[in-house]
């Protein structure tokens, strides 16, 4: 038996082994430090990761993703803060090889897609000013905790808007 973050203990049978490895093809075109990944053949969810379902006796159903499910098969068990890493970068991979529980901030950063990864790569602002030293503004007051902001287009900007708002109540008393 294994049992799951959340309580669920989950029988593994000989059965249930077979019907996964039913519905794995073994890539002969990806791979990642030379082993092969396991594309999974079956259903897969609207963002390309394998799911399997599996009813308990009394109805409950458990749909786990599979390359979960493989890592705690033949690995160890994720913790529950974590989350499965595809190495390979391949959602349908379910190889346990090709899998590591990292948080979900060194998931997104290890991303080639991933909005935050590209912009934690940036080293000047959209105008050609460098973020370095003093001119990033990283106040949680003003921005998304861990976000940074070129200080000196924020206080450019902040400088038109009252700029504007003084030639509003001019315009505004005429």
């Amino acid at each position: 038996n294994m049992t799951y973050p959340d309580s669920t203990r989950f029988p593994v049978t000989r059965k249930l082994l077979k019907r996964l490895f039913s519905k794995i093809h073994v890539s002969t075109q990806h791979f990642y430090n030379g082993v092969p990944c396991w594309d999974w053949m079956a259903f897969r969810d609207k963002d390309g990761y394998g799911k399997t379902g599996y009813q308990f006796p009394g109805g409950k159903r458990f749909c786990p993703s599979v390359h979960r499910l493989m890592y705690q098969l033949f690995v160890a068990t994720i913790p529950p803060h974590l989350v499965a890493d595809h190495l390979c970068r391949r959602r349908c991979c379910v190889n346990p090889c090709h899998v590591e529980p990292v948080t979900s901030r060194e998931n997104s950063m290890r991303s080639p897609i991933s909005p935050s990864a590209i912009n934690a790569q940036k080293t000047h602002c959209m105008r050609g000013h460098p973020f370095i030293g003093d001119n990033i503004a990283t106040s949680p007051s003003i921005l998304k905790r861990g976000s940074r902001r070129c200080r000196q287009c924020f206080n450019t900007g902040q400088q038109r808007r009252r700029e504007g708002y003084r030639q509003a109540k001019l315009n505004k008393k005429k």
